[in-house]
C-alpha cells in the first residue's frame, strides 16, 4: 500500500502520464480521445512543473530564512569570547546551508527529468 511519500506520489503521477500517452499514441483512439489525452498530458506536465517550482521555492525560502536568522545570532555573539566557539559552529551551519541552497538550484537545473519533491 502506498504511504503517501513523495516517491509514491511521483510513481503514481508517472503511471498516469504513461496511461494518457498510451491513449494519445494508440491507433485505436478516436481523434476526440487523442485531443483530450493531449490536453490532459499538457495539464499534468504543467501541474508537475508548477509543483517542482513551488518545492524549490519552499526549500530556498527555508534555507534563506535559516541563513539570515543564524547570521543575526552570529553577529550578536561573535564579540563575546565565551561564545566565539558557538559562533564558529553556527558559521559552519550557515556555510553548509548556503551550499545546500545552491545545490537545490543546481540539482533542479542539472536533472530536468527528475522532478521528485523530496521534502
Amino acid at each position: 500500500m502506498a504511504n503517501g511519500s513523495g516517491q509514491d506520489i511521483k510513481e503514481q503521477y508517472d503511471a498516469g502520464i504513461k496511461g494518457v500517452q498510451g491513449i494519445l499514441f494508440s491507433l485505436d483512439s478516436t481523434p476526440d480521445q487523442q485531443k483530450l489525452a493531449e490536453q490532459t498530458l499538457k495539464n499534468l506536465t504543467t501541474l508537475l512543473l508548477d509543483q517542482t517550482i513551488k518545492t524549490i521555492e519552499g526549500r530556498t525560502a527555508l534555507l534563506k530564512g535559516l541563513i539570515d536568522n543564524l547570521n543575526q545570532v552570529i553577529a550578536s555573539i561573535r564579540v563575546t569570547p565565551p561564545l566565539l566557539a558557538l559562533a564558529q559552529r553556527l558559521t559552519g551551519i550557515v556555510n553548509k546551508s548556503t551550499t545546500l541552497l545552491q545545490n537545490v538550484k543546481t540539482d533542479f537545473l542539472a536533472k530536468p527529468g527528475s522532478t521528485t519533491p523530496s521534502g
